[in-house]
């Protein structure tokens, strides 16, 4: 389960080097238990995660490797463990997540997607089944930027969503249907592929205002 680098944000990485060293100043040095769980930890998720979380290199500077035990500072040790706890709830979440998201799709043979805008906010998508799916289910990368479409809202107006941005002057609440499109442009002799995704929104049939 090599790990390349760790999904924690700096903020959390200052918080566990922090906890971190304030359980090592409370315990012994060199006990066996911790020293095998964080081999372990780096075994498993790797030096490269290992070093992402430290924020440092623990390569060797001689040979420019890392042991299969490298020496750290106080407090790194509780460090990485921290992380690893941190890290496997988040990944246990995800994984609930998923399989939560799995079967509203297998219960219902789809998602009831709702699109909220509210002013001065950027556009969010979920699921009026309850599920956990949300933009991020269609397209892993900054989704909202994807969305587009000219939606009808329940006072008659238009909303158009492009970018990441809408025109809603209040908070409405519109139901949907979802379609992603991949766009390919060829890129010719002389240049590369481009690729192109959209999330095209339109007001879900059956449902019209």
């Amino acid at each position: 389960m090599t790990t390349w680098q760790t999904t924690l944000s700096s903020e959390q990485l200052d918080e566990l080097a922090a906890q971190g060293y304030t359980q090592a100043a409370c315990s012994a040095p060199g006990d066996p238990a911790v020293l095998n769980e964080v081999t372990d930890i780096i075994r498993k998720r790797g030096s490269w995660w290992a070093e992402s979380i430290l924020r440092r290199s623990l390569a060797d500077r001689k040979t420019g490797r890392v042991a299969a035990f490298p020496p750290l500072r106080d407090g790194e040790m509780e460090t990485l463990i921290l992380a690893h706890q941190t890290e496997a709830e988040m990944e246990r979440g995800e994984q609930r997540a998923r399989e939560a998201i799995a079967a509203c799709v297998a219960r219902h043979g789809g998602h009831a997607w709702m699109l909220e805008c509210e002013p001065e906010e950027a556009p969010v998508l979920s699921c009026a089944h309850g599920c956990p799916a949300q933009a991020h289910t269609l397209f892993p990368e900054d989704p909202t930027d994807l969305m587009v479409g000219d939606l009808t809202a329940d006072d008659g107006t238009t909303i158009h969503i492009q970018g990441g941005e809408h025109d809603a002057t209040c908070l409405v609440q519109i139901p949907v249907s979802v379609e992603v499109e991949d766009v390919i442009y060829p890129g010719g002799p002389w240049g590369a592929t481009e690729y192109d995704v959209f999330i095209h929104l339109t007001n879900r049939p059956g449902e019209q205002p």
